[in-house]
């Protein structure tokens, strides 16, 4: 595996079985979910700014209830 803790969990995630051989990795489809998490995680952080500066209400410490509301902000 590799030192990338995201990249290896998409390896796990999309490994396939071999015959006695042990498993296949499918580096393509991990790599592509791994830029698809960190766009989101930034576009999250970038909203999240945003709100602090509007001074928006929201409880910041409760990271859960931001989520959901941001993907319910943007149609997520």
């Amino acid at each position: 595996m590799t030192q990338n803790k995201l990249l290896n969990e998409y390896l796990d995630i999309t490994k396939k079985p071999l015959d006695d051989k042990g498993f296949l990795y499918d580096m393509d489809i991990a790599y592509k979910c791994v830029v698809i998490a960190d766009d989101y995680a930034i576009e999250f952080a970038d909203w999240i700014r945003g709100c602090k500066l509007k001074e928006r209400s929201y409880d910041f410490d409760n990271i859960e209830e931001l989520l959901k509301t941001y993907k319910e902000e943007k149609r997520l």
